[in-house]
């Protein structure tokens, strides 16, 4: 770095003013300085990028949870995962939801979906990975998007093999609504069904491409349920809020 006037200030200095905690000197210093504002967008980005591959790093699955909830673990495993749970909040609330979920018949559910026993749908609730990236690397965002440009990045969520990136911006044709676009990542995910719902209400409904892309347009704002159905899984991201 060719400025040497942040040699006066101790070590981590960059980190204190992304903390918020820095010397107002050197926060005034930085807003005029080329040279150490550029070395404070490098260390943001390297930042953010190890908070987005260490989120729950050390979170069981969720396919693990759902083995928990259902009484389905060792008891080894059980006393592991209880532990876990009694110092994580995301997990103590991903199964709280998870509970509730299962607690209650799927409103939903239509007729023509029911499989036969030995062909079961296997159901996930979706878990957020990131709001900017995926673990750690640039989110793979829906082709759509592009040309949209959201400000606010993509929703990444993971279900079992399958992941999802979600991005909300407005709709170019009705400037008072939203647009959603989806990226679905997984095997053979070309022709999924995708349903978005409020209030025990279908919205809207569109497919996946052989890209795994898809959009739902014309969104009123509002907290919205996903349905992602294939052959033979059913992906829920339960809370999507639209704004």
């Amino acid at each position: 770095m060719a400025c040497e006037f942040i040699t006066h200030f101790p070590d981590g200095a960059l980190m204190m003013v992304l903390d918020g905690e820095a010397d107002p000197a050197l926060v005034r210093h930085i807003d005029e300085c080329g040279d150490c504002a550029a070395a404070l967008c490098q260390l943001r980005q390297t930042n953010s990028a190890l908070n987005a591959s260490l989120f729950r790093a050390a979170c069981p699955p969720s396919i693990q949870l759902g083995e928990y909830s259902i009484g389905l673990l060792s008891a080894v495993e059980t006393t592991l995962i209880e532990t876990h749970l009694a110092t994580c909040p995301h997990c103590s609330a991903e199964l709280r939801q998870l509970d509730a979920f299962m607690a209650q018949p799927d409103p939903t559910f239509e007729s023509q979906r029911i499989q036969p026993a030995m062909d079961r749908v296997q159901v996930f609730i979706a878990r957020l990975v990131s709001g900017l990236s995926g673990l750690g690397q640039p989110a793979m965002t829906p082709s759509f998007a592009a040309v949209r440009g959201g400000a606010e990045g993509p929703l990444t969520y993971e279900a079992g093999e399958y992941r999802a990136v979600i991005e909300i911006d407005g709709d170019l044709d009705r400037p008072d609504r939203y647009a959603l676009t989806g990226l679905l990542i997984g095997p053979a995910v070309a022709g999924t069904l995708v349903e978005i719902w409020s209030g025990g209400q279908r919205i809207a409904t569109t497919q996946v491409d052989v890209y795994g892309n898809f959009e739902l347009l014309r969104l009123k704002p509002g907290e919205y349920e996903l349905i992602l159905s294939g052959t033979n899984v059913e992906i829920h991201i339960q809370t999507l809020s639209v704004t």
